[in-house]
C-alpha cells in the first residue's frame, strides 16, 4: 500500500470516528511565489501528523522517530549542548553583523530564535519553543523523536515559526487554532 494511500485511510479513519479534534492546533505552511502566481497552502491539524508520524516507515524514520547516524555531532552531543546553551538562560549566543548581512541566534525567554537578513531582501525568521527542542532531543540513543516534537508544538500554543522572504518568494509555517489558516 502507498504511502498517500495510508495517509488517507487513517485521515478517514481518524474522522469518521471523531479523533481528530478540530478545535485542536493547527499547522499551517505558506508557500508564495508572486513573480508566476504560484502558491501552495497546507493546513493540517496537529493530532493528524502526530497520529500519521508512526505510519511514516524508511530506513532511518521508525515510529515518529529519525535515527541519525553520520555527521559531525552524535545525538549524544547535541543534547549535552542543547543542556548547557538552556542552562544559561535567556541570551544572544551569536550575531554576525555585515555590510551586506545580520544574523541573530539567541535563547528569548522559552524559543530559541534566528534571525537572517541578507541584502534587504532575504529574510529568514525561525522561532522554536525550548520545549519543542527538548521533546525532539528526548529520543533514545541516536534518534530525534519528531513525534515527541510535534506533540510539543501542539501543546506549545499559538505562534509563527518560520517566514522566509526571499525576493518575490515567501515562506511561512505557524500554529494556530483555526483550520482555515487565516
Amino acid at each position: 500500500m502507498s504511502l498517500m494511500r495510508t495517509v488517507l485511510l487513517t485521515l478517514g479513519f481518524l474522522l469518521s470516528f471523531g479523533v481528530l479534534d478540530a478545535s485542536g492546533q493547527w499547522l499551517h505552511v505558506r508557500v508564495e511565489e508572486a513573480g508566476n502566481g504560484e502558491s501552495v497552502r497546507i493546513n493540517v491539524p496537529l493530532a493528524l501528523v502526530e497520529t500519521v508520524l508512526p505510519l511514516v516507515k524508511s530506513e532511518d524514520f521508525q515510529q515518529g522517530t529519525v535515527r541519525i547516524d553520520s555527521g559531525e555531532f552524535t545525538v549524544a552531543e547535541l543534547r549535552e549542548i542543547w543542556e548547557v546553551v538552556k542552562a544559561q538562560g535567556t541570551y544572544e549566543f551569536a550575531a554576525i553583523d555585515s555590510r551586506t548581512s545580520k544574523v541573530r541566534v539567541a535563547l528569548e525567554e522559552d524559543s530559541l530564535v534566528v534571525r537572517s537578513i541578507e541584502d534587504s531582501e532575504k529574510e529568514v525568521f525561525v522561532t522554536l519553543p525550548t520545549r519543542v527542542v527538548d521533546a525532539l532531543l528526548s529520543g533514545g540513543g541516536n534518534t530525534l523523536d519528531v513525534r515527541a516534537a510535534v506533540a510539543a508544538l501542539s501543546a506549545a500554543g499559538h505562534g509563527e515559526l518560520v517566514r522566509i522572504q526571499d525576493g518575490e518568494s515567501s515562506v511561512r509555517v505557524w500554529i494556530d487554532g483555526s483550520s482555515s489558516g487565516r
